[in-house]
């Protein structure tokens, strides 16, 4: 038999192993070292995709689709977007028009190229719905918030700011900014690079674009036409 020694010895090594290998499981995420198998990947449960429809499992709950019914196809509020579409576009699937313009959704990314996620995509004061004011689905001049032929009379312009504001022919007031690179045309015989003078009240404007950004939540003119304005 053995002494004591020996033994105390013999088990304060057998501790140490035992202890160190839990701790080698334990930093190996519950594999221990000495297997040859890779602990198992993670999988991030956004990319989870149960029915391999191309729309994964967390949108699928959400918005009450088919985890296992592939239905990326379906068009379940038929606005023209399917689920996928529905899914690419962050629109909703049981809501025909997301952004409440006016406008359906597909129509908006099919037809118009407007976002469905906006209701002023080009920020022209104008909901895209109203851009199409007659419904023939076709964006008149006038609709579309790039006007051509009579646009409006101006109210009032102010050169520190560069706020134009205006009565639409549709007969709302709307404020836009004139700057620096806003593109100005009007007739040779009243031109002059003075905008203050060239913008006056009770001038027709003849044609406008809307540059793509807004500044300080107001529409940009990139492009504005005028004409004379009137005589005193």
């Amino acid at each position: 038999m053995k002494d004591a020694p020996v033994l105390r010895r013999q088990l304060g090594s057998l501790l140490a192993v035992v202890t160190v290998t839990l701790m080698c499981t334990a930093l190996s995420g519950g594999t221990a070292l000495a297997g040859q198998g890779a602990a198992p990947r993670a999988v991030h449960h956004h990319a989870v995709d149960s029915d391999h429809d191309g729309i994964p499992n967390y949108w699928e709950r959400a918005h009450h689709t088919h985890v296992h019914g592939r239905d990326a196809k379906v068009d379940p509020d038929h606005d023209g977007l399917s689920n996928l579409s529905e899914f690419h576009d962050h629109t909703l699937p049981h809501v025909s028009d997301t952004d409440h313009d006016g406008l359906a959704d597909g129509a908006e990314v099919h037809r118009f190229h407007t976002s469905p996620r906006n209701d002023d995509t080009d920020h022209d004061g104008i909901a895209d719905g109203e851009d199409d004011s007659n419904h023939d689905h076709v964006a008149d001049g006038g609709e579309d918030g790039n006007w051509s032929g009579f646009v409006g009379t101006i109210i009032s312009f102010d050169p520190g700011t560069g706020q134009l504001l205006f009565e639409t022919s549709l007969g709302i007031p709307l404020t836009a900014v004139v700057t620096d690179e806003t593109r100005v045309h009007a007739c040779e015989s009243c031109w002059t690079d003075d905008t203050q003078t060239l913008l006056q009240e009770g001038q027709d404007i003849d044609g406008l674009i809307f540059a793509p950004r807004p500044f300080h939540g107001l529409p940009v003119l990139k492009w504005l036409a005028v004409t004379c304005p009137p005589a005193d």
